[in-house]
Parts: structure tokens; C-alpha cells; sequence
């Protein structure tokens, strides 16, 4: 989990589906949202109210916040007690008017979502989170038999069967979060990941990399060659971070191929993770990314060279030592390669 969150800071992670501040869409844990849970539930918001609002000066102009209460209508449940007959559940939120901040998830009359509820002393019922606490989505069937988290994933899955990218961005988004993923979701992701719509591609290829990197990545690769340029900063995002999490030690010779990716955060995704395998096969690419133009990357492979070897003192310096002469400790590593492949060889 730190390694993962330290990916998505250094990639730049810290962006919503919006592009504001949240987290990176498919990066929020649901495991642990849905432990911490009262009430899981496939829901549909029947009406909205206006509680009180009250009105504040900020930076020097005016901001509404209103206290609202949601009727929602329990179509499926997850998590809880309540029966779907005993509709509507109240839940309170905030909304901010115009928004400068996100205080609690955005819900409008109609809207059909995955919702996550806490319940406090007076038995009201509110979001646990502004971000994974409703997530919008269609075409969840009802599950019978089953709870659980396995059965919210169960629903997820069959999403991915329907025609509506919306819902079936949404499912594969949270499904990158539920742990374990479903090995047997690798055929219908293997179908999405040649779509012609590349965002739907991108996280099918993301959720993809969870199950099964190695096979993964040989889709990535010419996917990248062709849609590389044309996806935006998110979708790269999350391609990136969910290489860099991968420690299956197949998909070493899968990766070393993605650091010629003519995306910076592809193959910074990709060193990262060759770094923590630490496979001496990966040397010869390790030595070749120390000159790449992304000075990130060069530190990366500073760093996996260091920690394959391990080598330490001036062959390992942290990051910013390394930013204050990055040509030092290239030359360094340049000056081992030399003498370590004319006794090893190159190929290992």
C-alpha cells in the first residue's frame, strides 16, 4: 500500500475523473471503505432537500454551503441491515456553492450509484468519503445469494457486459480497488482492451495488469505506440501506477520492452517496477535509462542499479543528492557497467 501511494505522488496521481484534486480514478482501496462501511448498497437518489444553508466569504467572495438530505432507494444491498423495502434511507450531505472544495459526494435526482454509508449516534445516515462514497453507475442486476464485498464484485463484473462506457468505466475504476480481482474477468477484459474507444481500452488494460501483467503489458505495448500521445494525463496516470505495483517476476522481459515507450510515465511505471524485482537480467535497460531525458527515470535507474547490486555510498544517493550532480553518479554506474560487462558480459 505505501509503495503504491508513493507511485501515484511522484507519477502525479492526486487528480479526480474531473482533473481536480482527488484521487486518481481506479486508485482508492474499496476493501477497506467497505470494512469500515455501516451500509454498502446499489442505490437510486428518488429526491433531494435543502436542509439550511448558511453563506461565508471566501477569498473574498461568496460561498453557499447548504446541508442537504438525500431520499435514496436501496436497489441492492452489499452491506447492513436494512431491508430494500424499508426505503427511503435519509442521508445527510454538503454541497458548496460555486464549489471550492469537494466536502462530500455529488448526487442529483435520478442518478443511480454505489454508495457507502456511516451511521453516528443519532442513527443518520452520511458518506464516508467525498470521493468513493457514491459512485455513479447503471445496469448493476440485482445479485442474489451472497454478501460481501465478493458479491458488490460480482455485480461490477457483470457491468462489463453491458454497452454503456460510462458504467463500464465506472466498474472497472472501483474493480482496480477490490482485492482479490476475479482471474476469470481476463477474457472480457481482453475484449474491452481492443476497443475502439481508447478510454475504455486504458482501463481495461489497467485492471488487466492486476490479474495478469505479463500477457497484459504484450497489449499495452502496441496500444501505447498507437493511443500513447492521444490519452490524457489521468488515463496515463493509472497505466503508469499499476505497472510500477507489479511484482509478478514474468513480466520482467514484458517491462524492460515498455521503457522504450516514447511516454515518459510509461516507462517511468515500468522502471519502478523493475527496480523492486531487482531481476539482473534488467541491468543492460537499468544502464541504458540513465541517460533517458526524463531526470526521474534516470534517478529510478540509479536506484534499481543500486538496489539490484547492492551497492551503497555514493552508488545510492537519495534524490535530491543525486538532483544536486546527476551527472556524477550517471558516470558512476556508466564506469561499473563497463568493467562488470567486459568480465560478465552484457547479457545475463
Amino acid at each position: 500500500m505505501k509503495r503504491l501511494v508513493y507511485l501515484m505522488a511522484l507519477i502525479g496521481g492526486c487528480l479526480s475523473a474531473s482533473g481536480g484534486p482527488g484521487p486518481l480514478p481506479g486508485s482508492q482501496r474499496v476493501n477497506p471503505a467497505f470494512n469500515a462501511s455501516d451500509v454498502v448498497c446499489y442505490c437510486r437518489v428518488r429526491a433531494t432537500e435543502i436542509v439550511r444553508e448558511r453563506v461565508e466569504v471566501v477569498d473574498e467572495r461568496q460561498v453557499k454551503t447548504r446541508q442537504m438530505r438525500a431520499f435514496i432507494e436501496i436497489r441492492d444491498l452489499y452491506k447492513g441491515s436494512i431491508e430494500p423495502s424499508s426505503s427511503p434511507v435519509r442521508v445527510l450531505y454538503e454541497e458548496e456553492i460555486p464549489a471550492s472544495r469537494i466536502i462530500s459526494p455529488s448526487v442529483a435526482v435520478g442518478d443511480d450509484a454505489i454508495m457507502f454509508f456511516i451511521t453516528d449516534a443519532a442513527g443518520t445516515y452520511k458518506f464516508i468519503d467525498p470521493f468513493i462514497g457514491a459512485t455513479r453507475i447503471s445496469g448493476l442486476s440485482a445479485q442474489f445469494g451472497g454478501d460481501g464485498i465478493i458479491k458488490l464484485r460480482t455485480a461490477l463484473e457483470q457491468v462489463l457486459e453491458i454497452k454503456d462506457r460510462v458504467s463500464q468505466l465506472a466498474a472497472m475504476r472501483m474493480l482496480q480497488g477490490i482485492d482479490p480481482v476475479n482471474p476469470a474477468l481476463t477474457t472480457a477484459l481482453a475484449k474491452l482492451a481492443i476497443a475502439d474507444d481508447t478510454e475504455v481500452a486504458a482501463e481495461a488494460i489497467a485492471l488487466w495488469l492486476k490479474i495478469d501483467p505479463a500477457v497484459a503489458i504484450q497489449t499495452l505495448y502496441p496500444f501505447m505506440k498507437e493511443h500513447g500521445r492521444a490519452l490524457d494525463g489521468i488515463q496515463l496516470a493509472n497505466l503508469a501506477t499499476q505497472l510500477g505495483t507489479i511484482t509478478d517476476g514474468d513480466a520482467v522481459v514484458p517491462l524492460e520492452q515498455l521503457t522504450s515507450s516514447g511516454v515518459s510515465s510509461i516507462r517511468y511505471g515500468a522502471v519502478y517496477a523493475l527496480r523492486h524485482l531487482r531481476s539482473t537480467h534488467s541491468y543492460p535497460i537499468f544502464v541504458r535509462l540513465l541517460d533517458d531525458p526524463d531526470l526521474n527515470i534516470s534517478y529510478q535507474a540509479v536506484a534499481a542499479l543500486a538496489e539490484t547490486t547492492g551497492k551503497t555510498g555514493d552508488y545510492g544517493p537519495n534524490m535530491q543528492v543525486f538532483q544536486g550532480s546527476p551527472q556524477r553518479y550517471i558516470r558512476l554506474w556508466k564506469l561499473w557497467w563497463s568493467e562488470y560487462s567486459s568480465t560478465k558480459g552484457p547479457s545475463q
